[in-house]
């Protein structure tokens, strides 16, 4: 979990000295969407990190970038699942460690049992999900309002957890354990308060990666 949250900062660039707040699930907000995910595609910009996107199918984006670490440069991977619910888009981030879906085998009843329930941080991308085009210049990323995933949780509207609560303050993370179709209800149902429009996230393209499609 702290492998998530420490490599959702990293792709957003948000190194806060208090930490990032995030939120999580263990279901995805909507569905698959891949037209949405070729609009993702590309090598982005925020601040001064640099992001390479690459479309592989069925609404999945595998995501690389490097940061500085230990003294020396490490690559960070995330697997993106882009997904549309109702009119809106959204991202549901994995770091590629933590992504139960990776191998091509069939997993052995045991294996299966086993297996760590995949865990997505999740976002919101202002596109338009009718006329969006993956030559558009910018992606703008909307993060979840953490005081309002709290609240729904603690009044018992998600399934969920809270960690690292202290008083006055909004928990740094909040976990939601809701299926897709409770989850998915309710986010139609809260409409734009959960995502944090007044603070968007910019990320600039800076190529489309058109050379390495199939």
């Amino acid at each position: 979990m702290k492998r998530l949250l420490s490599g959702l900062c990293v792709m957003l660039g948000l190194i806060l000295l208090v930490g990032c707040q995030a939120v999580t699930s263990t279901a995805m907000i909507g569905d698959k969407s891949e037209k949405v995910a070729q609009a993702v595609q590309g090598v982005w910009k925020f601040n001064d990190a640099v992001f390479y996107a690459k479309a592989t199918g069925n609404g999945r984006v595998d995501l690389s970038t490097v940061q500085w670490k230990d003294d020396k440069w490490q690559l960070q991977t995330f697997t993106l699942y882009a997904t549309t619910l109702g009119d809106h888009a959204y991202l549901n981030v994995q770091p590629v460690e933590n992504n139960a879906s990776q191998s091509t085998a069939k997993p052995s009843d045991k294996e299966a049992k086993d297996a760590p329930v995949p865990t997505y941080a999740i976002l919101q991308l202002l596109y338009d999900v009718d006329s969006g085009a993956r030559t558009a210049d910018s992606l703008v990323v909307l993060m979840p309002r953490q005081q309002a995933f709290e609240s729904a949780v603690t009044q018992g509207k998600l399934p969920g957890k809270v960690d690292g609560k202290s008083e006055g303050k909004p928990a740094p993370h909040v976990h939601l354990t809701a299926s897709a179709q409770v989850l998915n209800a309710f986010v139609q149902a809260a409409g734009q308060k959960l995502f944090d429009d007044a603070h968007p996230q910019v990320l600039t393209r800076l190529a489309t990666l058109s050379q390495y499609d199939d």
